[in-house]
C-alpha cells in the first residue's frame, strides 16, 4: 500500500488538531491576515492554503489556472517570507499561528494584525 505525502498530517500532529479543525481555523479572513502579516501575495497565499488542505501541486495549479512551475515559484517565495524550508514546515508554522491567534470561543481564526 502506497502512503501519500500529506504536509497537513504533520501540521495536525504538531499542534494536536484534526484536519477538520485545521480547515475550520483556515478561514479566508484568518489566512488573509496571515498574508498581511507576512506580506504574501494572493497567489502565494492560495498556494499555502492548498498545502493546508492537502491538495497536490498539479490539482492546485489546475484549479488556479497556472503552470505547475509557476505554482512552485509562488510556494518558494512564500517559504522565504515565512522563513521555512518546505511545505511541512510551512503547514506547521501557519497552523501554529492560526491556533495561537484563534478565538477560543469560536472555531474561526481571528488574528490581530499590528498597525
Amino acid at each position: 500500500m502506497r502512503r501519500t505525502y500529506a504536509p497537513w498530517r504533520a501540521a495536525s500532529a504538531a499542534v494536536r488538531l484534526s484536519i477538520d479543525d485545521i480547515r475550520l481555523l483556515a478561514t479566508k479572513p484568518a489566512l488573509n491576515r496571515i498574508g498581511t502579516l507576512f506580506r504574501l501575495s494572493d497567489r502565494e497565499l492560495a498556494a499555502l492554503h492548498a498545502i493546508l488542505l492537502g491538495e497536490k501541486v498539479t490539482q492546485t495549479a489546475h484549479r488556479l489556472g497556472i503552470a505547475v512551475s509557476t505554482l512552485k515559484c509562488y510556494r518558494k517565495r512564500a517559504y522565504t517570507k515565512l522563513v521555512v524550508e518546505n511545505e511541512i514546515e510551512a503547514a506547521i508554522r501557519i497552523t501554529a499561528i492560526l491556533v495561537e491567534h484563534s478565538d477560543p470561543g469560536s472555531r474561526a481564526g481571528s488574528l490581530e494584525v499590528p498597525p
